[in-house]
């Protein structure tokens, strides 16, 4: 189990519809956050999953709070949710400050051009998701986390290739058992 630093949660974040100035006050204000690093804003796949965690959390009042990092610049991530999900968060961040903090780098051509990419570029485009215009670095992998208040990192998403994802819809269930299993593992404190 890690846990985010200061030097990452006290960084000062701009976007759309961020109910915080800095990442920790957008994680602070939840008991659980997903933070989900999309790739560059023209992506099928993060429209693909933009699209599939909307659905996911209108369809159960319990979801976690979603908060996306895109590379966009504030009027490109405006732009970005408008079209997909007008309440979404997004944490702008054309610079990939975030995106390296949490160590998320460039993937390897198989990553980006492999056949299994193909085969989840055809499931995203049956979702009606299309690529477009290119905002941000197209070499970027994707990332998914799991934070708590605290910032400890519950969970993450090792992304095979920039067409996986988790099971979006399922997420809640394995996210309450990294829970349990970090209160488990978590002394009690003890008495004075």
């Amino acid at each position: 189990m890690t846990s985010l630093g200061n030097d990452i949660l006290d960084l000062p974040v701009s976007g759309v519809n961020l109910g915080a100035a800095t990442l920790g006050g957008q994680i602070h204000s939840a008991d659980l956050t997903v933070l989900v690093f999309l790739r560059h804003l023209g992506c099928i796949f993060c429209k693909e999953t933009v699209r599939d965690l909307r659905a996911a959390s209108e369809a159960d009042p319990s979801y976690p709070q979603v908060v996306f990092v895109g590379q966009g610049d504030l009027e490109e991530s405006r732009s970005f949710a408008e079209k997909l999900w007008p309440a979404m968060s997004i944490v702008s961040d054309p610079g990939k400050t975030f995106y390296t903090a949490m160590g998320l780098g460039k993937g390897s051509l198989y990553q980006m051009f492999g056949p299994s990419v193909w085969a989840c570029g055809l499931r995203a485009m049956v979702k009606g998701n299309l690529q477009t215009r290119i905002v941000g670095d197209l070499w970027t992998m994707p990332g998914a986390f799991a934070v708590d208040r605290r910032g400890m990192i519950l969970w993450h998403h090792d992304f095979e290739n920039i067409g996986d994802h988790p099971n979006w819809k399922s997420l809640p269930a394995e996210l309450r058992s990294a829970a349990q299993n970090v209160a488990a593992l978590t002394p009690a404190a003890s008495p004075i």
